[in-house]
């Protein structure tokens, strides 16, 4: 079990839309991690729910046993057997015309109802199959596809949904280390 100290000590600044990256330790993990040559095996979204006098951070991810799914953030940290890094969103490091008529606020209020809106939908085990192919025949990926969710095409859509995506980013063949390195990802803050 990982201590929360770091954490806790964070988790007052983290917001709606920030990511979470995670990099495993098991067979699955390493495999994502060897495939894309990097250290991030999964990302999600930091969800923040304070309604009804609670304050409470939830991440939403898509994982292959349940699909789309929301759990406590500090219980996924708790359990994880690998290592984990809040990446939080920074507005200020992309360019004004590229968020021309929302605010940051706004921004995050637009990923937070449309992630909400995706629980419960399916695992994509074919376009895990696809980006493979992909890296290693470096031929294309198959189309996005909304019905069922990758953990980076579930971040992608929502910075989509946010209007943040970058114009012309393919969202089919995207990796856990691509949304890291996205233009309104500021430098990432170790949990434990």
């Amino acid at each position: 079990m990982n201590n929360l100290k770091k954490y806790s000590k964070i988790r007052s600044r983290m917001q709606n839309g920030d990511v979470i990256a995670f990099q495993g330790t098991d067979f699955p993990a390493m495999a994502v991690q060897n495939t894309t040559g990097s250290q991030f095996s999964h990302v999600g979204l930091v969800i923040r729910i304070t309604d009804v006098d609670i304050d409470r951070i939830f991440i939403i991810e898509s994982v292959p046993s349940a699909g789309v799914v929301l759990l406590p953030l500090s219980r996924k940290l708790y359990t994880f057997p690998g290592r984990a890094w809040w990446a939080p969103l920074r507005f200020s490091k992309i360019s004004n015309n590229m968020l021309p008529q929302l605010n940051e606020q706004k921004v995050r209020s637009i990923i937070y109802k449309w992630a909400m809106c995706e629980l419960g939908k399916a695992y994509d085990f074919t376009m895990i199959g696809s980006i493979i192919k992909s890296i290693l025949l470096k031929c294309k990926a198959s189309e996005e596809d909304c019905r069922e969710y990758i953990c980076s095409e579930l971040v992608a859509q929502a910075f989509k949904q946010g209007q943040i995506w970058p114009k012309g980013m393919n969202i089919s063949n995207i990796t856990p280390v691509d949304i890291i390195n996205l233009p309104i990802i500021d430098a990432l803050v170790e949990l434990y």
